[in-house]
């Protein structure tokens, strides 16, 4: 992802919106890896992708505590992906805005939310 090249130089950057790109699991974890260096990154925006659990597992150990909205809507993202997020989300205490609509997750994952 050529993207991806540049994000670790932009520490300044407070919005990033990589949805509906048809990214997979392995480009969202090469977003993810550059993300890591953003300490500042607000809102992040990846839905519609086809990143699954492996995908949100990458992006709930990207997340920075600056994070105040997150979109992984429609991304295939089932329990196992929705209990990594869960818990990398206890440590975002500024989160406002969470969308995680029309993904596969179903009772277990929601319990790992709560």
């Amino acid at each position: 992802v050529g993207l991806a090249a540049g994000l670790p130089a932009s520490k300044r950057l407070l919005t990033l919106n990589v949805s509906e790109n048809q990214i997979d699991a392995k480009g969202v974890r090469v977003i993810a890896e550059a993300v890591k260096c953003n300490a500042v990154l607000q809102r992040l925006g990846m839905a519609r992708n086809c990143m699954g659990d492996h995908g949100a597992k990458a992006v709930a150990d990207a997340l920075v505590a600056s994070t105040t909205s997150l979109s992984l809507a429609h991304n295939g993202i089932g329990d196992d992906g929705l209990a990594s997020l869960a818990a990398a989300l206890a440590g975002c205490h500024a989160l406002l805005e969470l969308d995680l609509g029309g993904n596969a997750f179903g009772g277990k994952g929601l319990v790992a939310m709560a």
